[in-house]
């Protein structure tokens, strides 16, 4: 949960918010050591988008459209979520 609210913040295209995506990341994959992978994968993906925005990574825009990303993020991010909750669901009924 802390991973997931530490990427609020660091959607900004500023440099703290690099060290905020960095700290999302680090718990995230923490979290994922834990048994929380399926949140930690959903983490993993907003960081992910974060980067591909920021310029500090991207400085010029002809290597990533921000508007691809802007829309890109939320599908996978969707479908991901889809996939995790019916594979949580298949396997919450074997149980």
């Amino acid at each position: 949960m802390l991973a997931a609210l530490a990427f609020i913040p660091s959607a900004a295209a500023f440099t703290p918010a690099i060290g905020l995506s960095l700290f999302a990341l680090t718990t995230a994959v923490g979290a994922a050591s834990l048994g929380a992978w399926r949140t930690s994968a959903l983490v993993v993906v907003l960081v992910g988008a974060t980067v591909l925005v920021s310029p500090v990574f991207f400085p010029r825009e002809e290597l990533v459209a921000v508007e691809h990303v802007i829309v890109g993020a939320p599908l996978a991010i969707v479908l991901l979520g889809v996939v995790l909750y019916l594979n949580y669901r298949k396997h919450a009924k074997d149980t």
